[in-house]
């Protein structure tokens, strides 16, 4: 796709074409070099089918005058930018994903959106800003409000996300919303029952109402809403851990009621090159991460405990680290260099996480709070590491 339009922005004014290739929109101005913006580095699509402006490197791109080639470029642009930006910020949920949009509400006016449901994640694009996660496994509920035709997400940090104006896709996602959840929920069933096998099938329902996967959750609240579960961890699923030393010396460390446990599926985690010789034997088939999140003071540790070839990572924060930590769990697809590594060793191979590492706000955030990464080698060190 090509045609004319009036360009301002990154340097460019006046009169130029555009062309839209498959992965990318390239803008040569009259006179002067072309651009090329890959879709993925593009961090909102907003406008209409007259005026589109672009969101890029904080930045604002604006092409007007795009006349009866208008209306194509903008709905083939979104149909494009969605999947792709989402893919350079590595969020690609599980299961072929689902398109759909509408209205955010609850502000001071309904606000478009753009968005792709897979079975873990919505991923949503209000209009002109950036693709954002809403991890099903940190909702706390999902409501269907008939008279209204409105959906709420409540968020387990409190927000309420509510969305409407949908039309004849309201109960087609309405639906798709109640099966992702559904198969989150059978994925905690089959967990929980494949690795605490002394829990009753009562305390199983009551663990997987509190406990998905990705969400990490106070140990304290697990024992006290599930009878049986603190018994039925230290028996079964830690004993079996590589990492249950680490494990056990985090639990005597940690302040009280500040120990969270959550998991996740290991499928699309490859381990970076350099933790290869920290792979303890036998645990190759180890197919769920058990991790431990465990707070003293303004630290965090945060161990994987069924997977021994990952380093143990420490933060600073408050009361926001487990919610953090949550949001890089419900995300495997991130390899661990994207965590600990400068932006300007992200290059070659690596180059692909640069995008993320530098622009997903909980990354991001992440990032900013690293204070160590402490690779397991003989334990007492590790112990004088951790501090």
């Amino acid at each position: 796709m090509t045609g004319p339009c009036a360009v301002d922005g990154l340097g460019m004014a006046g009169q130029a074409r555009w062309r839209l290739d498959e992965a990318s929109l390239v803008v040569a101005p009259s006179g002067g070099t072309p651009r090329t913006l890959p879709l993925a580095e593009i961090a909102g699509v907003g406008g209409d089918e007259h005026t589109l402006s672009l969101a890029v490197s904080g930045q604002s791109l604006v092409l007007s005058r795009l006349g009866a080639d208008g209306p194509g470029l903008v709905a083939e642009l979104w149909k494009r930018w969605l999947p792709l930006r989402a893919a350079g910020l590595r969020l690609t949920g599980g299961g072929p994903p689902r398109t759909f949009s509408g209205a955010l509400l609850g502000g001071a006016a309904p606000e478009p959106f753009r968005a792709l449901l897979h079975d873990d994640v919505l991923l949503l694009a209000p209009a002109g800003g950036d693709v954002q996660p809403v991890f099903l496994a940190l909702a706390d509920s999902v409501g269907y409000e008939e008279a209204e035709y409105a959906i709420e997400l409540r968020m387990a940090d409190g927000r309420r996300l509510r969305l409407g104006r949908m039309a004849a896709q309201t109960a087609p996602f309405v639906a798709a919303l109640r099966a992702a959840r559904t198969t989150l929920a059978d994925r905690a069933t089959a967990t929980h029952a494949a690795h605490l096998p002394t829990l009753l099938m009562a305390a199983r329902m009551a663990l997987t109402a509190r406990w998905l996967p990705g969400r990490f959750v106070a140990l304290d609240d697990l024992g006290r809403h599930v009878p049986g579960f603190v018994a039925a961890m230290a028996s079964s699923w830690l004993a079996a851990c590589p990492r249950r030393a680490q494990a056990e010396h985090l639990l005597g460390w940690a302040d009280a009621g500040r120990v969270f446990l959550g998991y996740g599926s290991l499928d699309s985690v490859p381990p970076p090159a350099e933790d290869q010789g920290d792979r303890t034997a036998g645990e190759d088939d180890a197919d769920t991460l058990l991790c431990l999140l465990a707070g003293r003071g303004d630290r965090w540790a945060l161990e994987v405990l069924s997977v021994g070839d990952f380093a143990t990572y420490v933060f600073t924060g408050g009361p926001e680290l487990p919610l953090l930590a949550s949001q890089l769990l419900c995300a495997p697809q991130f390899s661990r260099e994207a965590l600990y590594l400068p932006v300007a060793k992200l290059t070659g191979p690596r180059a692909a996480l640069a995008i993320a590492a530098r622009e997903l706000p909980f990354l991001v955030e992440l990032r900013r709070r690293l204070a160590g990464r402490f690779v397991h080698g003989d334990l007492e060190a590790w112990k004088r590491q951790v501090g």
